[in-house]
């Protein structure tokens, strides 16, 4: 990228402005990679690539670029020469190995980009509050999973208090430069508050509808996001009129803003939950038959194929026949992952 730096740095808050107002096409003109080289300049050049792309990379996660994970990664050598890079294209690529179920590899991410950057800056950098808040996610989810195979998860849900006592106490010390922490930064803490519920277990709609609305300030993309978390906490709850409501709107904003991973977990929620939203079909080749389902929730209970067996009165042999069958339909090679996909597309705990 060349020209003023000024201009570049113009262009930047454009694409972020864009973003967070639902605006998720990509720069048609912008480079996917960072420059290889340090510039003429003695490397300013090769800094403002890495910005424009770390920026783009807040759009390309949310779009569900299937390059978003490599792209945030091809950013990390820049880390040492701008923090801006290194929070910006680190926190994405956090939140893009979430949404693909890569939890332990994001939590992994984001402390080491803490560290990172309580070196560069301090131990109360604002950012901290964002990075903290998608680290929890990435524990609940995982902690999600693990619960359904009767694994201990214990130590996420400590990890989480530690991240959640983190953010709360950078709010606290942290300098804004308004004095006082702004809208951003308080809907994060909010949001983090909601995770760090999901992650021990306890569907919290109050908090979530609290963090719905303060992402309501402008930030489109994440105030619809949030009101999927809040949908489900509703239907967890046993409000399904109320789960519904937010479902449907979640919904209809991913969809209108391009968010595919958004919309395919809303859509998930609406099937799991039996939520009658439109253009959500509860049946169709993915769903499984009703023994599948029988297979899929002694699966989950960590069972072996003989004791499926012997639990369902069929044989082994059929046990292994209905295993094959769901991997393919999940589109998955383990067990492992067969439960986890199947709980993430509401297959699970009906």
């Amino acid at each position: 990228m060349t020209g003023d730096p000024y201009a570049v740095s113009l262009r930047e808050l454009a694409t972020i402005t864009r973003y967070m107002l639902g605006d998720l096409t990509p720069d048609p003109d912008r480079p996917s990679t960072p420059a290889g080289r340090p510039g003429d300049d003695g490397g300013l050049l090769d800094v403002l690539t890495a910005g424009a792309l770390a920026d783009d990379l807040y759009a390309a996660v949310a779009r569900g670029d299937a390059d978003a994970v490599e792209r945030g990664r091809a950013l990390e050598p820049m880390w040492p020469r701008d923090g801006s890079i290194a929070l910006i294209g680190g926190g994405t690529t956090i939140d893009a190995l979430t949404w693909r179920g890569r939890d332990d590899e994001a939590v992994e991410l984001a402390l080491r980009l803490v560290e990172h950057l309580n070196q560069r800056w301090n131990d109360y950098f604002l950012g901290g509050i964002w990075l903290a808040t998608l680290a929890i996610g990435a524990l609940a989810d995982a902690a999600a999973a693990e619960r359904l195979l009767g694994k201990d998860v214990q130590a996420r849900v400590e990890q989480g208090d530690w991240l959640l006592d983190r953010a709360v106490t950078t709010a606290q010390r942290g300098r804004p430069r308004g004095g006082r922490l702004g809208p951003e930064g308080r809907a994060w803490l909010s949001r983090a508050h909601a995770e760090h519920a999901r992650l021990h277990g306890r569907p919290d709609p109050e908090r979530w509808a609290a963090a719905t609305e303060a992402f309501a300030y402008g930030y489109r993309y994440e105030e619809a996001r949030t009101r999927w978390r809040w949908a489900e906490a509703l239907l967890e709850s046993g409000d399904r009129t109320g789960a519904t409501e937010q479902a449907a709107r979640a919904l209809s904003e991913a969809e209108a803003m391009g968010a595919v991973p958004l919309a395919g977990a809303v859509r998930d929620l609406a099937r799991r939950g039996r939520l009658d939203l439109p253009g959500v079909r509860t049946d169709g080749p993915d769903v499984l038959t009703a023994r599948e389902a029988e297979v899929l929730t002694l699966v989950a209970q960590g069972l072996s194929n003989r004791q499926i067996g012997e639990s369902l009165f069929i044989s082994g042999k059929t046990v292994s026949v209905h295993v094959s069958n769901l991997l393919a339909k999940l589109g998955v090679s383990g067990r492992t992952e067969a439960v986890t996909v199947a709980h993430q597309r509401g297959l699970l705990g009906r």
